[in-house]
């Protein structure tokens, strides 16, 4: 018999779909918004000079403007409401636990590519080893995992910030919601 903590702390299906769309929002939204490029640092053993788009500051304020407009929070905006973000809350346990999950998913993935050194679409792989499978397996073997010009830490980073950025919104709705 399960234990009632239990049961309300596994990942959820509205967890997996809400946590995936939001996943998938980061990373279509930080290849499509408009940024600024530059140039990484040199190294000779990372291959050559990587490029960034700079726009997590656009990617910042579209969040908000979508969360602020479509998410319930402000009151007499409530008839624009496409999903209530106060309902992130309700989903707390859950998704904290969908997210370590993929999280430990990502990693594992992400350590493995570092090891074997194989890239998926002709990107140059730069292995590399900390000494320490902890450190290898967190930080990751290779410096800048990327799928073609997608630098995925660099969109992981964006991801995490915008999260905690979602779940203080969802906090906010409920005290408005609860008044």
């Amino acid at each position: 018999m399960a234990h009632p903590f239990f049961d309300s702390i596994l990942p959820t299906k509205t967890s997996l779909i809400v946590y995936g769309i939001f996943y998938l929002y980061i990373c279509i939204a930080s290849l499509v918004l408009p940024s600024k490029k530059v140039q990484g640092h040199p190294s000779p053993k990372r291959g050559p000079r990587l490029e960034y788009k700079i726009n997590g500051f656009c990617l910042t304020c579209l969040t908000i403007f979508l969360v602020f407009t479509f998410g319930g929070v402000i009151p007499s905006l409530s008839f624009l409401t496409v999903w209530n973000i106060a309902n992130l809350i309700q989903e707390f346990w859950p998704l904290l636990s969908t997210v370590f999950l993929f999280t430990i998913l990502i990693s594992t993935l992400l350590y493995f590519k570092g090891v074997t050194g194989k890239s998926i679409l002709g990107e140059h792989v730069d292995k590399h080893t900390h000494g320490s499978f902890g450190l290898d397996f967190w930080v990751g073997r290779e410096l800048n995992p990327r799928i073609g010009n997608f630098d995925i830490k660099f969109v992981a980073y964006r991801v995490g910030m915008l999260w905690w950025l979602l779940l203080n919104f969802g906090f906010l709705a409920c005290q408005i919601q609860s008044e």
